[in-house]
């Protein structure tokens, strides 16, 4: 069983519950048993290129959605302006309030030339566990660009290129800190409005102890200046005080 055949499994088998497929419905769409479904997804048997291209054009993605793979334990050097955005492994944490919990996300940076501050960015939205990125809720690609203080991300989903998210966040003055920023784009139901939610993109995993909840979490101070100045804030001096595992 390969790191490969999992990742691509994964993807499928995320991609046909996305679509309302069930194991049997999906099977009979690509011609092949329940077993052999079951096999694909769990990444048990590998397939050939032409039957990852057949699922890929059944579940309406591109096959590079299916196939693309980076490990996450290669983290490589870039050469952008600011240096503590020069690796290409970067984790990222939000609160979901909808759900009462931290929603962690791997994004992978990786440079377009070298005299370029601009990346090509994959964000692996909604990971159970790091190492394990590939089986996540969403898959968004886009740009990352990186200035003096500021970096911004612009980055679309793989399976509904509608939906598209923001990252701007301020760079932080120590390597050893997170940056800080906002996550902007169009909530999920029940909503479906725009919102902005307060995001950590980190170099090292985080602790996530009661100082990393109560960052993570719109406090008093948030609110007071939300009224105050009529503009969502982010005080990034709280990233001083978070650890790393």
């Amino acid at each position: 069983m390969s790191k490969i055949s999992m990742h691509i499994g994964h993807r499928i088998r995320n991609l046909r519950k996305k679509k309302g497929y069930t194991i049997e419905e999906f099977s009979k769409i690509i011609n092949k048993s329940k077993a052999t479904l079951s096999k694909y997804e769990n990444g048990s048997i590998s397939m050939d290129i032409d039957t990852i291209l057949e699922i890929a054009e059944a579940l309406e993605v591109e096959i590079d959605y299916l196939i693309n793979y980076k490990s996450p334990r290669v983290n490589k050097t870039l050469s952008l302006r600011n240096s503590y955005f020069n690796c290409s492994n970067f984790y990222v944490y939000f609160y979901d309030g909808r759900f009462k919990k931290i929603v962690r996300s791997l994004l992978v940076l990786s440079q377009r030339s070298p005299s370029s501050n601009s990346a090509n960015a994959t964000l692996y939205k909604g990971v159970n566990n790091f190492s394990d990125y590939a089986n996540c809720d969403n898959v968004f690609k886009g740009t990352f660009n990186v200035y003096d203080t500021t970096s911004y991300a612009t980055l679309i989903n793989q399976v509904n290129k509608a939906k598209r998210v923001f990252l701007t966040l301020t760079n932080p003055m120590a390597r050893g800190l997170p940056a800080m920023g906002l996550f902007v784009g169009v909530s999920n139901p029940p909503f479906f409005s725009p919102m902005s939610i307060k995001v950590i993109v980190s170099r090292y995993i985080l602790e996530e102890d009661e100082v990393f909840n109560n960052i993570m979490a719109v406090s008093k101070e948030d609110v007071k200046q939300l009224k105050q100045y009529n503009m969502m804030l982010v005080n990034t001096s709280d990233c001083e005080n978070l650890s790393t595992k």
